[in-house]
């Protein structure tokens, strides 16, 4: 998971964009929290790309 595009899935997920976010490779997370744990701005990341990650799976 350290080498998914985060900040890039999450910016999809807010845009309600779930293909790119597939495209991004958020199907890959394995909900470690490795990527919130480490942004030095302190964002969720974790939260959007698991939600992209659950989107993705019900399709």
């Amino acid at each position: 998971c350290k080498n998914l595009p985060v900040i890039l899935i999450k910016e999809a997920v807010d845009k309600g964009n779930w293909a790119k976010a597939e495209k991004l490779g958020a199907a890959y997370c394995d909900n470690c929290g490795h990527c919130s744990f480490v942004c030095p701005a302190r964002i969720d990341l974790k939260s959007a790309v698991v939600s992209a990650r659950d989107k993705i799976k019900k399709q």
